[in-house]
């Protein structure tokens, strides 16, 4: 049954047929900086852009939009190293303030709509592989999406980056309603407001909680340091993409034995720092566990 109700500005869709108007994709190449606005009905891409490039998918989160400052960060950092498709999935219309309650009921739909149009881009154009990078309620939506797609194609798709994957109302739910390892081959999470917007639970094959998780460095003297550390997932993100210093964690069994101190972090001469891995956009494949990473207070965050 469809459902499609406003409460004012609250706008809910459940069980619309796809594609669906306030669902929009926008595609970038290289340096670009005006998109090609996809049409929805009829996915595919245009006949000058090489379908075979990786393909980039950007899902913003609740109040987002394609011109999102979180968004752009990320887009424009593919776009500086090129050899990359970026499809920016714009769900906006379905994300406005204040409607929080509605934006997570409309994940599924966004998730659905998102899935179809993505399984024929791949059937088409056959990308050399597929990496979703979701922030906040975005995150949620990638795994609607990761799971619909391999329901379509028969395989899962590559990679799920989860930034900072929300909190609020997805903390009780299945694990079919939000991001987890099951949604992709790889799934890597970057936490950076554990317990206020974002999950605090390990949610991929690999989590990294960044300084102590919760609140960011750079957000101290914030009017809101909580929404500050967690806008800062997408920004870490897009410096990992670019950065020649990078951003390494410490393997820790859980995030639990940080808090309370069993996990004090080494020295980098000490051997026992030379087992880091690096987060973010070259993170290695087959990565599992649970690690912390450390940043500057300042751009560039990443201490190397």
């Amino acid at each position: 049954m469809k459902i499609d109700w406003n409460f004012y500005n609250c706008h809910l869709q459940l069980h619309e047929l796809c594609p669906s108007s306030k669902i929009l994709f926008y595609l970038y190449h290289d340096k670009l900086e005006l998109p090609y606005l996809l049409n929805a009905s009829e996915p595919h891409l245009p006949p000058s852009i090489n379908g075979s490039f990786p393909l980039k998918i950007i899902i913003h989160g609740y109040a987002g939009h394609v011109m999102a400052e979180p968004i752009v960060e990320i887009r424009k950092a593919y776009q500086e190293i090129g050899g990359k498709n970026i499809l920016i999935i714009d769900w906006g219309k379905l994300a406005v303030l204040p409607c929080y309650p509605t934006a997570v009921l409309n994940t599924a739909q966004v998730g659905q709509c998102s899935a179809e149009f993505v399984a024929e881009i791949i059937k088409k154009h056959h990308p050399r592989y597929v990496h979703i990078i979701g922030f906040s309620l975005g995150a949620h939506i990638a795994s609607f999406v990761g799971n619909y797609v391999r329901d379509s194609i028969g395989r899962k798709i590559r990679r799920i980056t989860g930034l900072d994957p929300a909190l609020p109302l997805f903390a009780n739910l299945k694990g079919t309603y939000k991001l987890d390892k099951n949604d992709a081959q790889t799934v890597d999470v970057i936490h950076t407001n554990v317990g206020t917007f974002g999950k605090m639970e390990p949610t991929g094959h690999v989590d990294f909680y960044v300084n102590n998780g919760s609140s960011q460095p750079a957000c101290i003297n914030h009017h809101n340091p909580p929404l500050c550390s967690h806008l800062l997932a997408p920004t870490y993100y897009a410096e990992s993409i670019t950065s020649k210093t990078g951003f390494w964690g410490t393997s820790c069994p859980s995030y639990f034995q940080y808090v309370i101190g069993w996990c004090p972090l080494p020295e980098p001469e000490r051997p026992e720092a030379k087992q880091r891995i690096i987060m973010g956009e070259y993170l290695l494949r087959g990565s599992r566990g649970v690690y912390i990473v450390k940043t500057r207070s300042s751009p560039p965050y990443a201490l190397g």
